[in-house]
């Protein structure tokens, strides 16, 4: 953004990131509290447009509470599409301006998949997105790729 690093203040930067990397969990509390994680900024219509956007929204239509339904990741297990869509919702109703994502080891069904990479991918997205992936159809959808071995670029796109 043309900032120059030692002038930008971390809690800002911070606040301007959102992730929806595997370390990312659900905890005890509503799907909305879950998505907002206490953030003042994010409010409930940001959270209902990014359960939207994610297609979690649809998914919460079975149940009577939908994003006020009260979540134990302890108790009954989640479905994995159901926990990572709650994680990329949360990420991106903060309204980041990177996302950093990273492919898991659960597979999404084709369609799917599509859908959650369209929407991170798309041209008109209003953010950066940096991913840690293997998956060749991420790959196909990113206007850059970078390899890393050992800690050392080994392949730029770019470049």
């Amino acid at each position: 953004d043309g900032n120059a690093l030692p002038s930008l203040q971390l809690d800002r930067v911070r606040s301007a990131i959102g992730d929806s990397l595997t370390q990312e969990e659900i905890f005890s509390g509503t799907v909305l509290d879950n998505i907002t994680m206490g953030r003042a900024w994010v409010s409930g219509k940001d959270a209902q447009e990014a359960a939207e956007r994610t297609g979690l929204l649809p998914m919460l239509g079975d149940l009577p509470k939908g994003l006020l339904t009260v979540l134990d990741p302890l108790g009954s297990r989640l479905p994995q599409s159901l926990v990572r869509r709650i994680i990329l919702a949360r990420c991106l109703a903060g309204r980041p301006r990177l996302v950093l994502y990273e492919d898991d080891a659960v597979p999404l069904d084709p369609g799917e998949q599509a859908t959650l990479l369209g929407l991170l991918t798309a041209p008109d997205v209003p953010f950066t997105l940096i991913a840690v992936s293997n998956d060749p159809v991420l790959h196909a959808r990113c206007q850059r790729l970078v390899h890393v071995e050992g800690g050392r670029i080994t392949e730029d796109s770019n470049t």
